[in-house]
């Protein structure tokens, strides 16, 4: 980190978040503002309430708390990178995980974790794929066990039917032998 990054963090730091993005608006050519940006907004008190949740294992809390957050402020960047982390590490939605990742990036092109992120969105996207194959083999195999259970119950039906038939035949001869009518 060269001197003048040094200078920008310590007064991010020190000062208020607002001001510290002026200065890093104002101060400009440093590499290191995207590192600034996301502990800026690290800073936030919803970011630290839903990291405090995420600490200590209320996960669906925190997701709430980040959720509400992008509400308010969909370009809080670090607030997408956290529920990706977050939504990667549950497992609960791959989708939604990727579409942070990706919103990060968007907010943050030129991140050091660029590489990375990249490659979580790869994982995740494996993971969707994964998903609907293990999906459709399962509706697959699903379907096979309804159409054997259609194939039995139609033969069921089609020896039903044979009996009635018999039934019926067994009737009319007995309705026949002692001349009972089936008309009223």
């Amino acid at each position: 980190m060269n001197f003048k990054c040094s200078i920008m963090a310590l007064c991010t730091h020190i000062l208020s978040p607002v001001l510290g993005v002026v200065i890093l608006i104002v101060a400009g050519g440093c590499n290191e503002n995207v590192g600034v940006s996301d502990e800026i907004e690290r800073e936030h008190p919803d970011m630290k309430k839903a990291m405090v949740l995420e600490d200590q294992g209320d996960l669906r809390a925190a997701r709430n708390v980040y959720e509400s957050i992008l509400d308010r402020d969909p370009t809080l960047a670090r607030a997408h990178l956290a529920l990706a982390f977050l939504l990667d590490k549950t497992g609960d939605d791959h989708v939604g995980s990727i579409y942070h990742f990706r919103r990060y990036l968007a907010l943050r092109p030129d991140t050091e974790k660029k590489a990375m992120i990249e490659s979580h969105i790869r994982s995740e996207t494996l993971n969707v794929v994964g998903s609907v194959f293990t999906n459709q083999a399962s509706v697959l195999v699903r379907m096979g066990e309804v159409e054997r259970e259609n194939k039995a119950l139609k033969t069921r039906v089609s020896n039903l039917q044979a009996q009635m038939a018999q039934l019926r035949a067994a009737l009319a001869a007995v309705r026949a032998k002692y001349g009972v009518s089936t008309k009223p």
